[in-house]
């Protein structure tokens, strides 16, 4: 093999094993981005407009690119144009996939803002205030307030258009705050300052930003890849044919 196909071939076996890293990285992270905290949180307030379905694409194009690097790398070494072949049309149609995947969450990302509010808004409308009801509204919003540490939709004032008339404006839900007993209203002295939407797109932001930017490095790595093993395939055709 002619010197600059036998640095291609190396070159390849290489960038097969930046794809395992890769496929990890989008394992990981789409895997925060579907079970996590924040994610767990949103798809309680907005379960019809979450995007899991795109996360869990790239979950599964992780794993499918940790399981191919294996072919591309014995195409490799073993010099195998038809295994070569095969390596660049799976890692194709998985790129074309992880595009679409990634471009759908970037999309969601202007809109996350407006549903998530909404729908934290009609989960307060439901709160039952005077008892520890086990109903899906309560359960959440206290859920979300206090592990995020959060009150309200936009801010603590919110509550003032879901606050029952015997209940002061002074008074908030106990989950609004730390250190209150069940069944007892938290003071306004005491409320957390932020608000729960805010709060919301922050958790999920700390799993979206490094998934999308994983998912674009994995693009252009995997079509250098894709140019390379076509390269080397022809290559180790015309070598044969000269033989």
């Amino acid at each position: 093999m002619r010197p600059g196909a036998a640095c291609a071939k190396y070159i390849l076996f290489a960038f097969n094993l930046v794809f395992v890293i890769f496929g990890i990285l989008l394992v990981v992270f789409g895997a925060r981005s579907v079970f996590g905290e924040g994610a767990k949180h949103l798809k309680d307030v907005i379960p019809d407009q979450y995007p899991s379905n795109s996360a869990i694409a790239l979950i599964l194009i992780g794993i499918a690119i940790f399981v191919i690097a294996f072919m591309g790398c014995c195409g490799a070494i073993k010099e195998s144009s038809c295994m070569l072949n095969t390596f660049a049309g799976i890692v194709l149609i998985l790129l074309v996939v992880e595009v679409i995947a990634t471009g759908l969450i970037f999309a969601f990302r202007p809109e996350l803002q407006t549903y998530a509010k909404d729908g934290m808004e009609k989960l307060m409308t439901n709160y039952n205030w005077f008892s520890a009801s086990n109903d899906r509204a309560t359960q959440v919003v206290n859920d979300i307030q206090s592990s995020l540490h959060c009150c309200g939709a936009s801010q603590s004032s919110d509550w003032n258009e879901h606050r029952p008339a015997n209940v002061t404006s002074d008074e908030f839900p106990n989950s609004c705050c730390d250190g209150v007993e069940q069944g007892k209203f938290c003071p306004s002295t005491a409320i957390y300052t932020r608000g729960c939407v805010d709060a919301l797109v922050e958790a999920l932001d700390n799993s979206i930003y490094p998934l999308s930017g994983i998912g674009i490095a994995v693009a252009i790595a995997q079509l250098l890849g894709v140019l390379m093993a076509c390269c080397l395939a022809r290559e180790i055709r015309r070598e044969y044919q000269i033989v």
